[in-house]
């Protein structure tokens, strides 16, 4: 589609807004294709955009309230921030896509496919999720309250904090989740398919309720091999650290489908501790390797493309390491004032080579980056910064 023409459908369609109908025309862009389009902050209410090719578009800060996104591809799609109040995405494509922080109450999203997105702190509060695909979903801190998730398949997500309160899981394959301090009161967990592992991390009074009617998968944790990375992160690199962690632990999920690895990340104050949990010892060997490439490309001693062939997961990482830089930045600004442009420039390098090397030899701290660590947790203390999680 021609620019000229989508800048007039989309003028028309604010017109029709503004006018409550009385003028203009309603967007209806079924169909078309816009994959890799940046319509950031655009308002779309109520359009129609059944089957549309939204693959790679920017699309932070939308407003899709009500639109019709039915059967869409969005994979890998940025809708960071956006308002999706009420809209259809039923049977569409979200895979990989990053819906942080996004306003999905009361949405469609039944038969939708969700593989790996992102959505944390995103707000699903009653919304209609049933036999969608959440397998490798970031919903940490996520609100899923009151919301349907009949049938859904929650494999490996990463459900840390989530509200699932008085949403309906009946049926729905959480094997390998990770959920701990996640909200369960009032939900229906009947027929549920669940792994041993997974279930510790529940209420014994929720479980005792639905146990009768699990699926109950047996795990025995000591049969398989552990690796761990517990990394410290002064108050001040805590997020630009933690998102660079993260980004590496939805990469291996996505990498390893299938229940191949289970994989936690905990949070322990200025601790953040990545656990991964695998029954095959070449799956082991594997990772201990991408932790190696993962560290030299964090450390600027390798380009991303060593990590992968999938160019989208190269610009992916790009991005994310330019986030978690400009992330940085703000931060030492807020907490500390600091405002020297070479100041900022050293602290992104030693973050770098501090999590690089800790990605690569998880007891390679030296007494140096201790001192440091504990300096800024003193700083952080007297300017009551203590609480990191």
């Amino acid at each position: 589609m021609k620019k000229d023409d989508l800048k007039k459908i989309i003028e028309d369609h604010k017109l029709w807004l503004k006018s409550n109908g009385k003028k203009g025309v309603p967007a209806d862009l079924s169909g078309a294709n816009l994959s890799g389009i940046d319509l950031s902050e655009v308002n779309l209410v109520l359009a129609r955009l059944a089957g549309v090719d939204f693959s790679g578009a920017t699309l932070v800060l939308v407003d899709l309230s009500q639109a019709d996104l039915s059967r869409a591809d969005l994979s890998g799609a940025d809708l960071s921030g956006a308002d999706l109040l009420l809209t259809d995405f039923s049977g569409a494509d979200l895979s990989g896509a990053d819906l942080s922080v996004a306003d999905l109450s009361g949405a469609n999203l039944s038969n939708a496919k969700l593989q790996a997105a992102s959505l944390p702190q995103a707000d699903l509060s009653g919304a209609d999720l049933s036999k969608s695909d959440l397998s490798r979903t970031d919903l940490s801190g996520a609100d899923l309250s009151k919301s349907d998730l009949s049938g859904a398949n929650f494999s490996q997500a990463y459900a840390a904090k989530a509200n699932f309160s008085q949403a309906n899981l009946s049926g729905a394959n959480f094997l390998l989740v990770s959920c701990n301090d996640a909200e369960f009161k009032g939900a229906v967990l009947t027929g549920l398919t669940i792994d041993t592992l997974t279930m510790a991390q529940i209420s014994s009074g929720i479980i005792r309720k639905f146990y009768d009617t699990f699926q109950l998968i047996e795990l025995d944790k000591s049969e398989g091999f552990v690796i761990i990375r517990d990394i410290e992160l002064p108050p001040p690199y805590y997020q630009a650290g933690l998102a660079i962690i993260n980004y590496f632990a939805m990469f291996l999920a996505h990498k390893y489908p299938g229940g191949t690895i289970k994989i936690r990340v905990e949070f322990r104050r200025i601790t953040v501790a990545m656990i991964i949990e695998t029954y095959d010892e070449s799956v082991k060997k594997q990772i201990e390797e991408l932790f190696e490439i993962y560290g030299l490309i964090i450390q600027g001693k390798l380009v991303p493309d060593v990590l992968s062939k999938d160019k989208k997961q190269v610009m992916q990482l790009e991005k994310q390491i330019l986030h978690s830089e400009a992330m940085l930045e703000t931060t030492k600004k807020l907490m500390i004032n600091v405002r020297d442009g070479k100041a900022i420039e050293a602290d992104i390098s030693w973050l770098r080579n501090h999590l690089g090397r800790l990605l690569q030899h998880p007891d390679s701290q030296t007494k140096a980056v201790r001192d440091i660590v504990n300096k800024s947790v003193r700083y952080a203390s007297k300017n009551r910064y203590t609480e990191i999680d």
